[in-house]
């Protein structure tokens, strides 16, 4: 994920390291089942989710993941970008769920709850000719301004199907579907309860492929900074037939980014916090957590004020080629209002 940061020889000491280890941990005490839980091993924070682990210190400073590709990466992501939103909040930057372009003149951020289309937007408009800042999270300033965050896009097979620029595996779809089950679910078995189980497995589901950007759209650029022209929050309507774009006031942007950063990354990470202050008394990732938290709603209020903001309401359609959906958000996009309209700006207190 953070390849394109990647240096061969630090210029400093690292203030975070993260490495893969085979050394189950022991916990002394746990919070939970016994499969799944958080527990202490001696000085050590551990997240046990069945086979798979994450072992830190109380600071979140050092970490231990096992090789095992059940662990879910963003749970270990979630924990080092906490120190990145500590660290960027001194700059008055904070951290919001939402994609980047800059298409035709024009910065658009737009957050989105997960699954309301966000990758497949932003690969509309990167298609199209657009340039990019980042497929799922961005640091925005009070000034009005937005920090690029080029980590690769993640992709999956819904973007597969509904870009055909994407380069598909090797590998056809339904012969790796076929290939999974016959080596997974037992041959005896009717081919329904073979695929019933295999979908159960949630084995396509749970894939994940990182792409980097200029393997999949060679004249896109990375944008480092910019200022933001508008703020589009999507919202998946299942019973829309066409994309529908217009104006809503700051107030329903701020609290859509409040409830979505609250499912995305808030929630678990409260509660890392509080298991870890818990186990560890003299910790302080809870005060410290909501330090961030209520900073980083500041920042994002203000940078709000100044930005036109606006809803975009998508179809719930798997395949966005083949249903024209590509071809409405760029048509969408190309011509978004960039001044607030009268009314726009509420004041919001704390």
């Amino acid at each position: 994920m953070y390849d394109r940061f990647r240096v061969e020889e630090p210029n400093r000491t690292p203030d975070i390291c993260c490495v893969l280890s085979d050394e189950k941990p022991q916990s002394d005490e746990v919070l939970g089942h016994p499969r799944d839980n958080y527990g202490r091993d001696g000085n050590n924070f551990v997240v046990q989710s069945g086979s798979n682990y994450l072992v830190t210190d109380p600071d979140w400073q050092e970490f231990a993941m096992n090789r095992s590709p059940g662990w879910e990466p963003f749970k270990t992501v979630y924990m080092i970008e906490f120190e990145l939103r500590r660290r960027l909040l001194e700059n008055r930057q904070a951290l919001i769920h939402a994609s980047g372009v800059q298409f035709e003149g024009q910065t658009i951020l737009f957050p989105a709850w997960r699954s309301a289309g966000k990758t497949n937007t932003l690969l509309s408009l990167l298609f199209a000719g657009g340039d990019y800042l980042s497929d799922d999270r961005l640091w925005v300033d009070e000034d009005g301004s937005v920090q690029g965050y080029p980590t690769p896009v993640n992709v999956g097979t819904e973007q597969l199907e509904s870009f055909t620029e994407l380069e598909t595996p090797e590998e056809k779809l339904d012969e790796k579907v076929e290939n999974f089950v016959d080596a997974k679910i037992d041959p005896s078995r009717s081919f329904f309860d073979k695929v019933a189980s295999y979908l159960a497995s949630q084995y396509i589901d749970s894939e994940r492929t990182f792409q980097d950007l200029h393997s999949m759209v060679p004249g896109a650029k990375y944008v480092d900074k910019a200022s933001v022209d508008a703020v589009v929050l999507l919202r998946a309507a299942p019973k829309q037939a066409r994309v529908n774009v217009e104006q809503i006031p700051t107030s329903q942007v701020v609290r859509a980014l409040r409830t979505i950063h609250h499912y995305e990354w808030n929630e678990q990470l409260e509660e890392y916090a509080m298991a870890t202050d818990s186990l560890f008394p003299a910790a302080d990732r809870t005060e410290v957590f909501e330090s961030i938290r209520t900073e980083e709603a500041q920042v994002q209020r203000q940078f709000l004020q100044s930005t036109p903001t606006l809803i975009a309401r998508i179809p719930r359609t798997r395949i966005w080629e083949a249903d024209g959906i590509r071809t409405q958000i760029t048509d969408a996009f190309s011509d978004l209002p960039t001044e607030v309209e009268p009314g726009q700006e509420t004041h919001m207190t704390t």
